[in-house]
């Protein structure tokens, strides 16, 4: 993802099919928002790297945090198609963009969780 279309998420601001969080260590919250946004609209993306107040900052990334996200979204149920794609920033940091679509109709859990 480039930084224009980047750019262009974080303008749509934090909503209903759009979160935004300051780092993976946010992970288990995130996921449990996609479950909702599953719920609720079929599909939802998260942010990891831009804060609350929409500032881009990014985060550094290592091989065990992509697999951390891929851990924790196959506690979505059922099973959702979850992609995360990387946004680099002139800093060397990097923002995580994670977008899931529903496969299956739901309801959706996580965790064993239902979630709106």
């Amino acid at each position: 993802m480039d930084l224009a279309e980047l750019g262009r998420l974080v303008e749509q601001g934090d909503g209903t099919t759009l979160e935004f969080k300051k780092s993976t260590g946010e992970l288990r919250e995130a996921m449990e928002a996609v479950c909702g946004m599953l719920n609720a609209f079929g599909n939802g993306k998260v942010l990891f790297g831009v804060t609350n107040a929409g500032e881009v900052v990014g985060q550094d990334v290592a091989d065990r945090t992509l697999n951390d996200i891929a851990n924790e979204s196959r506690k979505l149920e059922p099973k959702a198609d979850v992609t995360t794609i990387r946004a680099a920033l002139p800093s060397g940091r990097t923002v995580l963009v994670v977008e899931a679509r529903a496969v299956e109709p739901g309801p959706f859990t996580c965790a064993g969780r239902p979630l709106l």
